[in-house]
């Protein structure tokens, strides 16, 4: 009988400690650090750049830069910050640079061009100079003005309209490729 009670009791631990589910904790604000310096736009709804021949585009931007409020599973309200935006880059929206930003300095860059990915990046303040498509630049010139933080993305796809970004710390998307003309920010 003490064998059986040994045996029903540890089957019965086991039984517990598998259906025991993660704490539940407040969580503090998500607020974003200095990683917003990467994409200063708040208030801006149009970039101007010019190509390589000198002529000057107007692209239009839309940006969401705000925090929400978000419940932890105890019931507590926090604050969760965040950037996320659109360069649009042709009159009917299907070419278009999106980015967006979280706590813990989560950036992500999509390109879409055509309605197709092209450039799809995500951790790219964390990976910055550990991989070939992500390059990290210091004191980087960029149409005469020298960034001391510089991060470019190249595509890893042949044959893409968009195909490298540059992203000034302070600036926000400084340079790109697409259709073959370079754009630099004015």
């Amino acid at each position: 009988m003490k064998k059986h009670s040994i045996i029903l009791i540890f089957t019965l631990v086991i039984l517990i400690s598998s259906f025991q589910c993660n704490k539940c904790i407040d969580l503090p604000d998500q607020i974003l650090d200095d990683s917003k310096q990467w994409l200063p736009l708040r208030g801006l709804n149009q970039l101007r750049f010019s190509n390589q021949f000198g002529i000057i585009d107007t692209f239009n931007l839309s940006v969401e830069d705000t925090f929400s409020i978000s419940v932890a599973c105890t019931g507590k309200a926090y604050k969760d910050e965040y950037i996320n935006g659109r360069l649009i880059l042709d009159n009917s929206s299907s070419d278009f640079i999106a980015f967006g930003l979280t706590q813990k300095n989560f950036f992500c860059i999509n390109t879409v061009a055509n309605f197709n990915n092209e450039l799809n990046q995500c951790d790219i303040l964390k990976k910055a100079g550990a991989t070939a498509e992500i390059v990290s630049l210091l004191n980087y010139n960029i149409g005469g003005t020298i960034y001391s933080e510089t991060i470019l993305l190249k595509s890893n796809t042949n044959n893409s309209r968009i195909d490298s970004i540059f992203i000034a710390k302070n600036k926000g998307i400084a340079r790109f490729k697409y259709n073959g003309l370079t754009y630099e920010i004015q």
